[in-house]
């Protein structure tokens, strides 16, 4: 394996792992110290918010899918079954149900919003 193919795997597993886990991918850019300041991610207390209070197109387009992620992790799992309604990201049939898992509804809005957002970019 040559050295960028080597780098290109290590990086490729970071970046996953920071999609995953906003709290690594904050300690990661502290560490590479790229950004001055950060914002601490707080303990794993869930929070209700009215859900027209979320917009996670703005929230993707404005301060990327590490950000919206950490959003999304922080409500409880209706509250993210209502920002997606709230914000008209449809939700396949198999996640409306109670036995739908947060994360799968978590990855079901952010591609939504990925989604919402491309049409938006297409249209101009």
């Amino acid at each position: 394996m040559q050295a960028h193919e080597a780098l290109k795997s290590i990086f490729s597993v970071i970046v996953a792992k920071a999609e995953r886990d906003p709290a690594f991918a904050t300690e990661m850019i502290r560490a590479i110290g790229s950004i001055p300041t950060v914002e601490v991610v707080k303990s794993a207390k869930k929070e209700k918010l009215n859900p027209t209070e979320v917009n996670p197109v703005k929230i993707l387009r404005d301060e990327g899918e590490i950000a919206l992620r950490s959003t999304l992790d922080r409500h409880e799992k209706a509250s993210v079954k209502a920002i997606a309604q709230a914000n008209g990201i449809q939700l396949a049939s198999n996640l409306r149900g109670t036995k739908a898992t947060k994360s799968a509804l978590v990855e079901a809005v952010l591609a939504g919003a990925r989604f919402k957002l491309t049409e938006r970019n297409a249209a101009r």
